[in-house]
């Protein structure tokens, strides 16, 4: 089993969500102390974040009770699937020393009716429905992204894998693995972050303890996708990196008015290298219209459409080759799909990712991850 199944099957939970919870705190030590078989009932594409909870609560999930037939074979842990007309054939193996945990939202009025009786007459007599709080402490939908993203990675193995293997250097590989660790166990990154200031431009803790990943041009022709008020301009120029023409986008109205003041600011010599254009970036982007010259740089943070970006460079990614520094992390396919999309555009790059220091909002620090496709005649790693 390679490295990437192995986290993404395991159980483990860095977040436990026990104390002063109705599930973790009460329900799971009775199931331990009284021995109970248990079962999830309408767990739906959720399945393996509770599975995975329940086991690293010394709790085994016996089956997974639905009316769906087509959730059979879907989840990433061997449990078996039991289809609601299968009840009253003898499938609970001790009924009388089980429990069910209901965790559909169509768990009231006549649902919860028809699910109370399903049940009983299947011969449970212990039957605990979630509330919405024990749901929010197991999916980690407490904690932003952890849901979606973890969901995703698990059922998407095959192509996170790939990605892996597409790295170049094992630090990288270190970077994705803790990464994807951070959401499969509900947890925290844990490794050391580059400075953010080193964003786009070096890998380093410091603004004194820098390395390159690329190498650095000066008639570096630079389009700079997301520029907000200016800040990665300013923190390029005084990193003293030079440019020829630097291409700014912004399309937030109000943030292109900060980035236009911020630009008044530039000593003259950066200042008039700098071309603002004020666009949402999508995939009918036409750049061709505001560049008229080959690119080297292309960087992008906008949001989750990165991928849309690609797609409408297509043509100046393919002729110029550019390095390309670009964030994964807003969506959790952003990391199977970016690295592949890039990867079917030119051939010679190397894939690298390093991992910069998150804002104080992001509880588990995962923000900020960022990949460079660097064309080989550019690597200095």
């Amino acid at each position: 089993m390679s490295k990437v199944s192995e986290l993404l099957k395991s159980t483990k939970r860095e977040r436990q969500f026990v104390e002063c919870t109705p599930l973790g705190g009460v329900i799971c030590p009775l199931i331990r102390m009284k021995n109970y078989d248990t079962y999830l009932y309408g767990v739906g594409i959720e399945a393996d974040v509770y599975i995975s909870f329940f086991m690293n609560e010394g709790i085994e999930v016996k089956g997974i009770i639905d009316r769906d037939v087509e959730k059979k074979g879907k989840f990433v842990f061997e449990v078996p699937y039991i289809h609601t007309s299968d009840l009253n054939y003898g499938v609970i193996d001790n009924p009388s020393n089980s429990i069910a945990l209901v965790v559909t939202d169509a768990s009231v009025g006549l649902q919860q009716f028809q699910i109370l009786q399903c049940l009983i007459e299947a011969g449970f007599s212990k039957i605990y429905h979630l509330t919405s709080f024990d749901k929010k402490q197991v999916t980690g939908i407490i904690v932003p992204d952890i849901k979606g993203k973890s969901l995703y990675f698990r059922n998407n193995i095959e192509g996170i894998e790939k990605t892996y293997e597409m790295l170049y250097d094992e630090k990288s590989k270190k970077i994705m693995l803790e990464y994807l660790r951070t959401y499969t166990e509900s947890g925290m990154y844990r490794l050391e972050q580059n400075a953010t200031r080193n964003k786009y431009f070096f890998d380093g803790l410091t603004v004194n303890d820098r390395t390159e990943i690329y190498s650095h041009l000066e008639d570096e022709v630079w389009v700079n996708c997301g520029a907000s008020v200016g800040d990665s301009l300013f923190i390029y120029f005084d990193n003293g990196l030079k440019a020829k023409k630097v291409f700014a986008f912004e399309g937030d109205k109000q943030e292109y008015k900060k980035l236009c003041t911020s630009l008044s600011l530039l000593p003259e010599e950066h200042r008039e290298k700098v071309i603002a254009i004020e666009e949402y970036i999508s995939q009918d982007t036409s750049f061709e219209e505001y560049i008229d010259e080959k690119i080297t740089l292309l960087n992008a943070d906008i949001q989750g459409n990165e991928l849309k970006m690609l797609q409408a460079m297509k043509t100046k990614i393919i002729e110029d080759r550019p390095v390309i520094a670009i964030c994964v992390y807003h969506k959790p396919e952003d990391l199977k799909e970016i690295p592949q999309y890039i990867d079917t555009l030119v051939d010679d790059y190397k894939y690298i990712l390093r991992k910069y220091a998150a804002d104080a909002y992001d509880s588990t620090q995962g923000w900020e991850l960022v990949l460079y496709a660097v064309p080989d005649e550019r690597c200095v790693i």
